[in-house]
């Protein structure tokens, strides 16, 4: 699928990038194929980020989140509708209706509990529509929102997503992010999915 991405800062800084991204569920390898600002791959297994250039391994970084914790391998394994808390662990606290609209409170087990608060999830139907996540201490650190769904040989998947951050004085830093041209089971080209990185 492609993508792009713009990013608005509170300090007034700005940026975009485009490019592709493909995902397998099966292998679990995540891999970002840039086209703007500058051309180069990224590939994200397990808890390693690595940096291509010309097909040649040129950095490679510790990653602080999981494949199996991004929206490609929670829509593709249905973990989508409660962001994978269930999957992660985190309990339910609480259970609010309003409208048409469900926000369910999650609690993060005892090895999160140090570093991240509260959950708020919301959902229209069995959709996921938005998340709140606040620290330790109940101050929010990011809202995302998840828009435009469209059907994909039968899955639903957010064709944009905006997320808000907030910096150490509160102030907002705003993501957007826009996907097209999204191909489930793209068996045609799946040489495109994998990249071999070694051990």
């Amino acid at each position: 699928m492609e993508y792009s991405i713009k990013i608005k800062n509170a300090d007034g800084s700005s940026s975009i990038s485009m490019g592709n991204i493909y995902y397998d569920k099966f292998i679990d390898q995540l891999i970002y194929t840039n086209k703007f600002p500058d051309i180069s791959t990224w590939i994200i297994k397990d808890t390693i980020v690595y940096r291509i250039k010309n097909r040649q391994i040129i950095d490679k970084q510790k990653n602080i989140s999981l494949n199996t914790l991004s929206i490609f391998s929670l829509a593709m394994n249905g973990h989508l509708s409660d962001f994978g808390l269930a999957e992660a662990k985190f309990s339910i606290k609480e259970v609010v209706k309003q409208n048409n609209k469900v926000i369910t409170t999650w609690l993060p087990p005892q090895k999160y509990s140090a570093i991240i608060g509260k959950v708020l999830v919301r959902n229209i139907g069995n959709r996921l529509d938005a998340i709140i996540i606040e620290d330790k201490n109940a101050k929010v650190i990011s809202k995302q929102f998840f828009r435009n769904y469209e059907i994909f040989n039968g899955l639903a998947f957010p064709t944009e997503l905006v997320q808000v951050t907030y910096d150490a004085k509160e102030n907002e830093n705003y993501q957007l992010t826009n996907f097209r041209n999204i191909k489930i089971n793209d068996f045609k080209e799946n040489f495109l999915y994998f990249f071999p990185i070694g051990n």
